[in-house]
């Protein structure tokens, strides 16, 4: 299975529904998630995802656009220090709509490369 993939995203304290099943598709296919969050994200969602781990990032970009966004350079710092061999960075919303046979390939693809998909 894939459960030594890791895929990070941040969940956001909206659009719920269709971030459940986005993540639904995700688990379903048997990958580890985790949410990097600002500490004040994280109490509005963590009861929302409780199968999701969530790690606190120590900056946001509030200050920047008035929203705490993760700054994509920390979500991969977070990788480089707790990823796996194969790791993915995904947004909230994003639904896995493939079988098994094209989620095993897209992890065989994605090792010692950068994979990116729409």
């Amino acid at each position: 299975m894939h459960d030594q993939v890791k895929l990070v995203t941040s969940v956001a304290p909206h659009n719920v529904e269709n971030q459940r099943r986005a993540m639904d598709s995700w688990l379903n296919a048997d990958f580890s998630v985790i949410s990097l969050n600002a500490e004040s994200e994280i109490a509005k969602v963590r009861k929302l995802f409780p199968e999701i781990v969530f790690q606190p990032v120590a900056r946001d970009a509030s200050a920047d656009c008035g929203r705490p966004l993760v700054y994509l350079d920390d979500a991969f710092a977070f990788l480089r220090t707790n990823g796996t061999e194969v790791c993915g960075l995904i947004n909230s919303d994003i639904h896995l709509r493939a079988d098994e046979t094209t989620v095993r390939y897209v992890v065989e693809q994605a090792h010692g490369s950068l994979l990116l998909a729409c």
